[in-house]
């Protein structure tokens, strides 16, 4: 996996164009973990300790 696309994932565009999309992108499961901290914060829930601890070790992938 490249910055965590699955490995079927398809790149348009000329090679030089292909290393600029993968080098700008940001890593799919980092927004996703950032998604889904927003979403629980606009809900109410606040995560505590351990699992405060847990969501941000997924930001070091």
């Amino acid at each position: 996996m490249i910055q965590t696309f699955p490995d079927d994932w398809y790149f348009c565009g000329s090679v030089t164009s292909r290393y600029r999309q993968i080098g700008n992108a940001v890593p799919v499961l980092l927004a996703k973990a950032i998604g889904d901290h927003i979403y629980n914060l606009i809900q109410g829930n606040t995560p505590q300790g351990k699992e405060m601890v847990e969501q941000l070790s997924l930001f070091s992938l």
